[in-house]
């Protein structure tokens, strides 16, 4: 049977992130339980939306750790592309991908005082 991350082995990672989290809601949820029903009149919705908001908090927590995780494990693989690697990279300067025009690149530039085209200030170009 293959991993959950896809076969390379990183499958006992996202199983324990699923316990952890499930664990966490868990807790989240018990607490919110108890407090709700020591508590009567307009608090119960206080800590039900409370309850709601943690929850949410401890989903987005643990979603962001495995991402990180599987980022991180995708780095070490690939030794995180840059220029020179078969993978992507960001691209910039030196790179065979769009950069931002500026100074120095061959794509169109804010034409401006020694250009061909109209200047910034609304001028006529010289010559």
């Amino acid at each position: 049977m293959p991993s959950a991350s896809g076969g390379r082995g990183a499958g006992t990672g996202l199983l324990s992130r699923v316990v952890v989290t499930w664990v966490e809601l868990t807790l989240v949820w018990v607490v919110g339980a108890v407090l709700v029903s020591v508590t009567s009149g307009p608090p119960v919705l206080v800590v039900s939306l409370a309850t709601t908001l943690v929850s949410v908090g401890v989903l987005l927590y643990n979603v962001d750790a495995l991402v990180t995780d599987r980022l991180t494990a995708a780095g070490e693989e690939g030794e995180a592309d840059g220029p020179g690697s078969d993978g992507p990279a960001v691209d910039g300067p030196g790179s065979d991908g769009p950069a931002v025009d500026g100074p120095g690149s061959d794509g169109p530039a804010v034409d401006g005082p020694g250009s061909d085209g109209p200047a910034v200030d609304g001028s006529d170009p010289p010559g």
